[in-house]
């Protein structure tokens, strides 16, 4: 796999731009998986999505990642440090597509969601999302008991995939109360891409106005040699 590089992070950065999260998430699909069909990387359970969004992220920035969260108990900032490649080694085995769980004594089967279940559930009940996606992934076998059968089909998905929902356990040095912190990695890899896409249009703005080089000659040089002229331009 290949990381983003500085015309990469433009290029996501200006397409993502007006998309929303879901979207965003499949944009950084497309770019750690670019020959699958757009159909395929929606019908990615969650977690394996995550999984290819966090490798492109290693090969982009690194295995480190900043993780900032606030107190539940003072509202005080909470910082740590998360190592992807740790997260990955802990969660390498990928989830069954679906699996079965019993609900009044019958068996009913639930999917994992995906890109594409979560588009449609907010877009067809967006003030209940979660109760929305649930329908969508339980099997017709569960209209009888369909209350119970979300209960225990969110709990049972949770278990299969954990990666879907990545939380970290930190403690408040302020009031010293622990808080659970949850870690969404299309977020905080976007985040970086707009912040990294903003360093390389400054970049770019300053060399072109000092060398009157054009956008596609400042990107091409090697980032080494960039940085040299960068140097002597600040």
């Amino acid at each position: 796999m290949k990381g983003l590089d500085p015309s990469d992070l433009l290029e996501v950065a200006d397409h993502g731009h007006d998309a929303d999260w879901i979207g965003r998430g499949l944009l950084l699909v497309a770019c750690a998986w670019p020959d699958a069909s757009p159909q395929q990387r929606g019908e990615l359970p969650i977690g394996a999505r995550d999984r290819l969004v966090m490798a492109l992220r290693i090969h982009t920035f690194g295995p480190t990642m900043e993780l900032v969260a606030r107190c539940v108990h003072c509202g005080a900032d909470l910082e740590a440090t998360v190592d992807l490649t740790e997260v990955l080694a802990a969660h390498r085995a990928m989830p069954p597509e679906e699996i079965s769980v019993e609900v009044d004594g019958a068996v009913v089967t639930v999917r994992n969601p995906t890109s594409t279940d979560l588009q449609e559930a907010f877009a067809g009940r967006p003030d209940d999302v979660e109760t929305a996606l649930l329908d969508r992934c339980l099997g017709s076998g569960a209209r009888a008991g369909l209350a119970e059968a979300r209960t225990v089909a969110a709990r049972a998905l949770a278990e299969a995939d954990p990666l879907a929902d990545v939380r970290f356990e930190l403690q408040c040095g302020v009031c010293g109360e622990g808080s659970s912190a949850p870690f969404d990695i299309v977020s905080s890899f976007w985040t970086e891409v707009e912040t990294g896409a903003g360093r390389v249009v400054r970049e770019v703005h300053d060399l072109a106005r000092v060398y009157g080089w054009s956008e596609a000659e400042i990107l091409a040089m090697p980032g080494s040699r960039r940085a040299r002229y960068l140097a002597m331009v600040r």
